[in-house]
């Protein structure tokens, strides 16, 4: 998805569940195609995530 400069994404303020307080982060809608392209990143990634040892696994998410 390519945006012009005349096309401001929405965007969008989430609450804190337990506080009820607004967060400070302003986040930006996804469209459907954006959301549905992301699932299947994942999925892909998941193929190769699935494969690895739980300790390749545990390095890998100590290194995010």
């Amino acid at each position: 998805m390519t945006l012009t400069q005349n096309i401001k994404p929405k965007t969008f303020f989430a609450t804190n569940p337990k506080t009820g307080q607004p967060l400070t982060q302003e986040f930006t809608e996804s469209t459907p195609e954006e959301i549905n392209q992301a699932v299947e990143q994942a999925e892909a990634a998941f193929a190769a995530y699935r494969a690895k040892t739980p300790q390749e696994r545990a390095s890998f998410l100590d290194k995010i």
